[in-house]
């Protein structure tokens, strides 16, 4: 599995079933990180889904695949391989986990890229600001009583952290 975008079936599912049997794991590579929208059998809207990348699976695997849905579904095993070229495999977002291996090489850092012509540095100027506009009236401690705050009403129980409760 030489591919950085990859799904891991969620246990417990029918589908993690399937896979174990062709596949002998939950994990497999798909053609892209984006799941897309598509009509499937079963269901009254459209599904998000990753597309299985078929190049990344064993002529075996393929074979068990094309069985299993040949068995599952009584379509001839020629028509399955051929509905396989012509659509691929869906697998459900909403049963999966998608991991990226390798995210660096897919997420461009290089800031020479972005714009930064609609910033102009005398857009920002310190000597429109003086310093009355920032007057120590507008900010009046009298407001504050310190009968507001009572530290005998805090108790040191209050802050205990109880690790028991905790659940990892």
């Amino acid at each position: 599995m030489g591919k950085d975008f990859k799904v891991t079936v969620f246990e417990g599912t029918e589908r993690a079933d399937v896979f174990m049997k062709v596949f002998g794991r939950r994990e497999v590579c798909v053609l892209s990180p984006f799941p897309i929208a598509v009509n499937l059998p079963g269901f009254d809207e459209s599904q998000s889904v990753y597309m299985l990348d078929l190049k990344e699976i064993t002529d075996d695997e393929r074979a068990r695949l094309i069985a299993d849905i040949s068995e599952r579904f009584g379509i001839d095993a020629h028509e399955v391989s051929s509905l396989l070229e012509q659509h691929g495999v869906s697998i459900l977002m909403s049963e999966c986990l998608l991991t990226i291996d390798n995210p660096q090489m897919w997420i461009d850092l290089d800031d020479d890229d972005f714009d930064d012509d609609d910033f102009d540095d005398d857009d920002f100027d310190d000597d429109d600001l003086d310093d009355d506009d920032l007057d120590d009236d507008d900010f009046d401690d009298d407001d504050l009583d310190d009968d507001d705050f009572d530290d005998d009403d805090l108790d040191d129980d209050d802050f205990e952290i109880k690790y028991d409760e905790i659940e990892y």
